[in-house]
């Protein structure tokens, strides 16, 4: 019996959120809305010249990480685990 109630309020609030009135007034304001400009976008070599930076300062900072990418150059980076380095 629980378990039906979140699932009723969840169906409910979906109808009544989908119901909007048929106000001639509302129709008209909303499509005289203008719309916003579109926002410059960042270049893509821009864009890409911060990605790569980032990714290789991440991958210097945490070798493990790097490495479990398949970035193998951070190999050296990485804690020794053997019985001598414990």
């Amino acid at each position: 019996m629980r378990t039906r109630f979140p699932a009723r309020t969840a169906a409910l609030l979906l109808a009544l959120g989908s119901c909007t009135p048929d106000d001639p007034q509302t129709r008209d304001r909303v499509a005289a809305t203008p719309v916003a400009a579109p926002v410059a976008a960042i270049a893509p070599d821009a864009w890409t010249a911060f990605r790569d930076r980032f990714v290789a300062t991440w991958f210097a900072l945490d070798p493990a990480f790097a490495v479990y990418q398949g970035r193998h150059e951070h190999d050296g980076g990485l804690p020794d685990w053997s019985a001598a380095g414990l």
